[in-house]
């Protein structure tokens, strides 16, 4: 079986199993790929054109969008759910997009990693909002893919998020 890893930076615990898309120093985000961005778009494309075909696509995603982004551009007084739901129909697409385009076997969404207690912020690595609530967009990211997964048969969605979160409070628990 032939895999093929993609993503940020929590790719990485799956080195070695499989050969992985070097970003070139660009940092990729599900909405990026989904917006087709261009200093990787062309590069990706190229790659899988050459080892797509037949391969299972481990996707790494969405906890930059999640962190960063998605608490800072849902418009105040919108319906947090439908905007999560549409990142999801979008990021979704456009998998099933590559699986066509590609001839991959699979792809597999390894969910983003609990919200961690930021203490202080780091200017590179910045987040929006309170931990709790990262992670209850996290969840609500997580329950909304997984439903997508079982309707189409082709993506498949894993994490370990549950296994590091208050189920009550979505306060992450010890370090992942």
């Amino acid at each position: 079986m032939k895999i093929l890893l993609l993503g940020d930076s929590h790719v990485n615990q799956f080195a070695g199993r499989g050969k992985y898309f070097d970003l070139g120093g660009e940092v990729l985000t599900g909405q990026r790929l989904v917006d087709y961005y261009e200093p990787i778009a062309a590069r990706l494309d190229s790659w899988l054109a050459v080892e797509g075909s037949g391969a299972y696509l481990l996707v790494s995603l969405n906890e930059v969008d999640i962190r960063g982004h998605y608490w800072r551009h849902i418009p105040r007084g919108a319906d947090v759910v439908q905007y999560v739901e549409e990142r999801v129909a979008a990021f979704h697409n456009r998998l099933e997009k590559m699986i066509q385009e590609y001839g991959l076997a699979r792809i597999v969404l390894w969910g983003a990693p609990p919200a961690g207690l930021n203490i202080t912020n780091n200017p590179h690595w910045p987040f929006v909002g309170p931990t709790a609530t990262r992670n209850r967009i996290i969840d609500l990211f997580n329950r909304k893919f997984a439903e997508r997964c079982r309707s189409k048969g082709s993506i498949v969605f894993a994490t370990g998020f549950y296994q590091y979160i208050d189920p009550v409070s979505y306060e992450p628990l010890g370090h992942i």
